[in-house]
């Protein structure tokens, strides 16, 4: 049984919003390959971070990542993430084509980091998972601060769930 857990708040008009994972029991060989790419992918994207870059670089980035590790191109629905601030959803989208492409990240934005796997395999039903792993980052003057570090992005594993 796969979990994801998404959460976040508000404080003092701020909003917050992260991503994670849990299974009870053990997931498929080829669900926890995808998992494993789900891991990989932001950790690349946030490489691609930094004042100055355009917000395409990360989706770039992403969309290597799957490219390499055989993940089609359809898996990434959307753009590859949004930024956050008074509002759940704000402006600009982190997106590698369209307006928001070549806007480039400032020190002060804080984004959401979310790739995303939906039914591998060509699955479009997601019968064989929704895989993601969702950060909240703060571009600095000199790279990137993940303000959701403090939460493992691994598969957390859930002992005395029933499945």
């Amino acid at each position: 049984l796969q979990v994801l857990m998404g959460g976040g708040g508000t404080c003092r008009g701020s909003r917050a919003d992260f991503m994670r994972a849990a299974v009870s029991g053990r997931m498929p060989y080829a669900a926890e390959r995808v998992f494993g790419i789900a891991v990989e992918a932001p950790e690349e994207a946030l490489t691609k971070l930094e004042p100055g870059r355009p917000l395409s670089d990360p989706c770039r980035a992403v969309s290597e990542v799957f490219r390499r590790r055989g993940i089609p191109a359809i898996d990434l629905p959307y753009e590859l993430g949004h930024s956050i601030g008074m509002d759940h959803w704000e402006l600009p989208m982190v997106a590698s084509t369209g307006m928001y492409a070549e806007v480039t990240a400032r020190p002060g934005m804080v984004l959401c980091i979310e790739p995303t796997i939906l039914g591998p395999d060509g699955d479009p039903e997601w019968r064989s998972g929704l895989f993601a792993i969702e950060d909240q980052v703060l571009i600095t003057t000199d790279g990137v601060e993940v303000l959701t570090d403090a939460m493992p992005r691994q598969l957390h594993r859930v002992a005395g769930m029933a499945g």
